[in-house]
């Protein structure tokens, strides 16, 4: 990215460190169904803005009558389905949360690291792999090694 911006002759700035917008300050309220779900039941939230085939592999991860789905969009008419932002708001009355190993999602769910799991996706321009401590060569081993991490943390 930066060769491209230098070759664009762009000026560059550099922040000090990590920028993050405080989510938790949002005086965004929580649907009430939701909140009740949340209340009242055993509930894994399974967070994510991404393809329906990521968004179907993050679901079979868990019990499906426990899933609710936190997206921009709704995609899998079988699920109770929300969008809500931002998602952090609801990890902690949350008994899972399941979500992509992307940079956002990581930093958002670091206090609740024993109740998240972190499927990682291929991506162009960020290795979630990595940032879960796997590197993992075809895609086709995405769906195994996830299935693996699933198997272990629900020991």
């Amino acid at each position: 990215h930066e060769e491209w911006i230098n070759s664009a002759h762009s000026e560059i700035f550099r922040p000090a460190g990590i920028i993050r917008f405080p989510f938790e300050e949002l005086a965004i309220p929580v649907p009430a169904r939701l909140q009740k779900r949340l209340d009242e039941q055993e509930t894994t939230l399974v967070v994510h803005s991404g393809p329906v085939h990521e968004l179907e592999e993050l679901c079979s991860h868990a019990k499906a009558d426990q899933i609710v789905i936190i997206s921009p969009r709704r995609q899998l008419a079988d699920f109770e389905w929300y969008e809500y932002f931002p998602a952090c708001r609801l990890y902690e009355k949350a008994a899972k949360i399941i979500t992509a190993a992307g940079y956002n999602s990581m930093a958002e769910t670091a206090l609740y690291r024993e109740k998240h799991l972190a499927v990682p996706f291929s991506r162009n321009y960020d290795d979630q792999f990595a940032r879960i401590g796997f590197e993992i060569p075809t895609q086709t081993a995405n769906v195994q090694v996830a299935r693996k991490i699933a198997e272990l943390l629900c020991q």
